[in-house]
């Protein structure tokens, strides 16, 4: 009876270990889930945003007249996704470098912005093929921040 009871009080005394281990490691996935995941997460969503942002442009350049607003509209939305999900990352970066990158990111892309609200507003007084001249123009800036969001993408692929 002893020995039963003494035997209980080990495998009691195991299950609270293990149950504690348990929390401990489930603690540790809700934080690499709520970090990382969710910074991949919204790199990636960025990234996309961004260059849906940037088919936006271009087609509204082709658009018939009644269909420049609703290309006007997805492009607006697409740069409030790329602004939510940057400021969502903000927070979540560990490594050094990719807070620089994203950063630059960041920067180059407010940067970017007023050029394309000077390209949207000169629209209607461009002809179809001034404006095409000048999204060409304005595509060599933008492919440079789509290529710092896709290695920003990439380095928080590696971070995960």
């Amino acid at each position: 009876m002893l020995l039963v009871a003494i035997l209980l009080t080990c495998i009691a005394v195991t299950s609270l270990f293990d149950m504690r281990e348990l929390y401990s490691l489930s603690k540790d996935a809700e934080l690499l889930y709520e970090r990382d995941l969710k910074a991949l997460d919204a790199a990636k969503d960025a990234n996309i945003a961004m260059l849906t942002s940037g088919r936006a442009l271009s087609n509204i350049t082709i658009a018939s007249k009644e269909n420049i607003n609703k290309y006007r509209e997805i492009y607006a939305e697409q740069v409030k996704i790329v602004k939510a999900e940057l400021d969502t990352m903000e927070t979540r970066i560990v490594d050094p470098k990719n807070m620089m990158l994203h950063q630059k990111v960041k920067e180059e892309f407010a940067d970017l912005l007023p050029l394309e609200r000077t390209f949207l507003d000169a629209l209607t007084t461009r002809s179809a093929e001034e404006n095409a001249r000048e999204l060409l123009k304005l595509r060599v800036t933008a492919d440079e921040v789509n290529d710092l969001m896709a290695s920003l993408s990439a380095a928080m692929d590696s971070e995960a």
